[in-house]
């Protein structure tokens, strides 16, 4: 593959569909070749089990991948690609068969990675007993609990941390399906917590208490974040998965909305912006 015929390509688009382009023409020349080694094959097959939703798809994405795809055919040649792959079937593939990555030694989310046979294999899970991390080159599927003989694999396909409407909004619109999963449709302790954790500040829209607002200085974590910990690790003493749990749900039941809520930290964040601007 030319890669100066694909930084060609890339230049024609906006800078946002680039990576895209070059997954596409990655996964284009890939499946053109004659002889692959055993794990690559294992692979190609498993992309070619992969479901499209080529229907389903909203129409704005459908016009970006045109987009992408109207690119690459003008510089097919030059790439060295055939005349048979459809680059519209692969973006669709690889769009609603991509899953969450994280960083090696942390909880941050540092972006979307497709593996066909890893896709086929492992579902998604809001609360996910495995992720998929990227090393050296390497990706891996990291075990984030202990997992029993017969337990099915879960990965997270989007960052499990946000709120439950926007997790079953996007689970929708990206992937096609509806979460029935025990953190989204459980009555497990965590579960509830996951209702808990996605009220609004309410009508009146407080802010968090102890949150400094004199947009001089980014706010600090003190006191709001640390008075947060100190009652989380109050309610949590018990060492057993069940009792964590339930300690977990008592303190964040105890703490009003504006206080311990995916809207109170996203309200923190944007005092954060004002103050930086």
């Amino acid at each position: 593959m030319d890669e100066r015929a694909v930084d060609a390509a890339c230049m024609e688009l906006k800078p946002e569909f680039r990576p895209s382009l070059r997954m596409c023409v990655g996964v284009m020349r890939t499946m053109s070749f004659q002889t692959v080694p055993a794990w690559l094959r294992v692979q190609r097959e498993a992309w070619h089990m992969l479901v499209t939703h080529r229907d389903k798809h909203p129409q704005f994405v459908l016009t970006q991948y045109e987009e992408i795809a109207r690119v690459i055919n003008t510089h097919r040649s030059d790439i060295g690609l055939d005349s048979t792959s459809d680059a519209i079937d692969v973006l669709c593939r690889s769009g609603c068969n991509n899953f969450a990555a994280y960083e090696p030694n942390g909880p941050r989310m540092s972006g979307y990675l497709c593996s066909p046979l890893v896709s086929l294999l492992l579902n998604h899970s809001c609360l996910p007993n495995a992720a998929f991390v990227y090393m050296g080159g390497m990706q891996i599927v990291r075990a984030l609990d202990d997992i029993q003989i017969g337990d099915e694999i879960t990965l997270a396909y989007m960052d499990g941390l946000q709120p439950r409407d926007v997790r079953q909004k996007q689970l929708s619109a990206v992937y096609f399906f509806d979460c029935t999963c025990n953190k989204c449709c459980g009555e497990s302790a965590r579960a509830q917590v996951d209702v808990l954790m996605s009220r609004a500040l309410g009508v009146d829209g407080q802010m968090p208490e102890y949150l400094p607002t004199d947009y001089v200085q980014p706010p600090a974590i003190e006191p709001w974040v640390l008075r947060v910990i100190d009652m989380l690790l109050a309610h949590c003493q018990d060492g057993t998965r069940d009792g964590f749990d339930q300690g977990l749900l008592d303190c964040v039941g105890s703490l009003p909305p504006r206080n311990f809520s995916f809207a109170a930290y996203t309200h923190w964040l944007e005092c954060q912006d004002d103050c930086l601007e």
